[in-house]
């Protein structure tokens, strides 16, 4: 009688490619099955970011009598606009406001509503 290997690719490193996918596979599945922290991305809900964006713009990003006519007109701008969903754009690490964005998750298409005249 003869004695029969089992079939085995003649290339091992193969078989241990072929391992090494699905070990890595069976980890990642098991590490986001284990994940409870935050959630990172939140798709869009139909509520509006609008009351936020317009609190953000007032209190924070344009506070104060020396941007108060640039804050009066962006917030003429925002109101004006029937979108739900809004991005604030920010100069550098500093939050210094650049442009208010509309934003449509239907369509994944953003539209600049206003921005801040670059000072020389």
């Amino acid at each position: 009688t003869l004695f029969r290997s089992p079939v085995v690719s003649r290339n091992p490193s193969r078989n241990a490619e072929r391992d090494w996918e699905n070990a890595s596979t069976a980890s990642s599945i098991a590490s986001v099955a284990e994940y409870t922290g935050p959630k990172l991305y939140k798709e869009p809900s139909s509520k509006s970011n609008k009351p936020i964006i317009h609190n953000a713009i007032s209190h924070c990003c344009l506070a104060g009598k020396v941007n108060e006519s640039q804050k009066n007109s962006i917030l003429e701008e925002l109101e004006k606009c029937e979108a739900n969903h809004y991005i604030i754009l920010f100069r550098d690490a500093g939050c210094m406001f650049r442009a208010l964005y509309s934003y449509f998750p239907e369509s994944e298409e953003m539209f600049k509503l206003t921005r801040t005249d670059r000072k020389s």
